[in-house]
């Protein structure tokens, strides 16, 4: 899909895959343990130490890119790695592999990948869909004229909205190919409950700009702002059943130190309260699949952390795989 088939709209915007060493700061040990299907050490290249690891269940990882780049310096080379028949295959497209991935989002069916990255680098970041029905199947859905991020799926797996860089958001039909503009805005995400939540950067009377979450409908009606925050938020995230969202929150020293979880509504706002337990910047994070908890990345540290929103407690869950690689995974739905 090109720029020209782009529509504009009517009236009507990785977690840090742990290592095998599992401790408990503030909850009971973890005791179910699954270990990965392939030794990760036959995957990885030169310049990166791992081996066998493992995953607290029911959190199992079955995509991760890996980088040779030590944190926090960027990730510039990466390869996608995928769970397939219970071992890991290597994502390429036309031969080419993944060197700089920005995002990657399974489908609701945890059949599909979305991946907003580039084949060929120095390169714009593209739209790829991944099949794994069958063994691995690459396919180019959106090329445009400037960087696209921040993929997600609708809950009927239908469509994707997606952010083309500097702060556009797009919805893509899978069956028409259609491209069509949807908002001024970044880092959409599409709940359960077919809400896309986005975060908008808005100027005051004083020209300061502060970042707030609003809400939209996949048509492009029903905008409203759903969170006005006391400072800068990121990274809006829907619970699972669509009935929560959390965000990153930053602090006065510009930090995202902090995580807070609304009411689908924007109501009920809790902090989830992480400096008193040495998680105090927060690089990203995801919800745990039926369980009310949250996978925190600490980038103090680079562990990955899980934290109950029901007992309060936060449990480490493991560290990263080497000093030299860092590896980003999805959960699947």
């Amino acid at each position: 899909m090109t720029e020209e088939n782009a529509k504009q709209p009517s009236d009507k915007d990785n977690l840090v895959s742990p290592s095998a060493t599992t401790e408990n700061k503030q909850a009971e040990e973890h005791t179910s343990l699954r270990p990965s299907p392939t030794p990760i050490s036959n995957l990885v290249g030169e310049g990166v130490i791992v081996d066998n690891k493992v995953l607290p269940e029911p959190l199992g990882y079955l995509a991760f890119t890996a980088t040779n780049w030590p944190y926090p310096q960027p990730a510039i080379a990466a390869n996608l790695y995928v769970e397939v028949n219970e071992k890991f295959e290597l994502v390429s497209l036309n031969g080419a592999n993944f060197p700089n991935i920005l995002d990657l989002d399974w489908s609701p069916d945890g059949q599909q990948l979305v991946i907003a990255g580039t084949v060929n680098s120095p390169g714009r970041s593209n739209l790829y869909l991944v099949r794994l029905e069958g063994g691995i199947d690459v396919e180019l859905l959106v090329e445009l004229d400037a960087d696209i991020l921040n993929a997600t799926w609708s809950p009927d797996g239908q469509k994707i909205a997606f952010e083309v860089w500097p702060g556009e958001i797009y919805t893509v039909d899978l069956e028409q190919r259609d491209v069509i503009h949807l908002s001024i805005g970044m880092q959409p995400d599409w709940s359960s409950q077919d809400i896309i939540a986005f975060v908008k950067a808005e100027k005051d009377e004083n020209e300061n700009i502060s970042t707030n979450i609003y809400t939209i409908a996949p048509d492009g009606s029903g905008l409203r702002q759903l969170i006005k925050p006391r400072y800068n938020v990121s990274q809006p995230q829907w619970s699972f059943d669509g009935q929560e969202i959390a965000y990153q929150v930053m602090d006065s020293n510009k930090v995202y130190s902090s995580i807070s979880v609304a009411d689908s509504n924007g109501k009920n706002v809790k902090q989830v309260r992480l400096k008193e337990q040495s998680v105090d910047e927060i690089m990203f994070f995801s919800w745990v699949p039926h369980e009310n908890s949250l996978l925190l990345a600490n980038m103090k540290d680079g562990n990955l952390y899980t934290y109950n929103l029901a007992t309060q407690t936060v449990m480490l869950v493991g560290r990263p795989y080497s000093p030299r690689g860092y590896y980003y995974a999805k959960v699947r739905p």
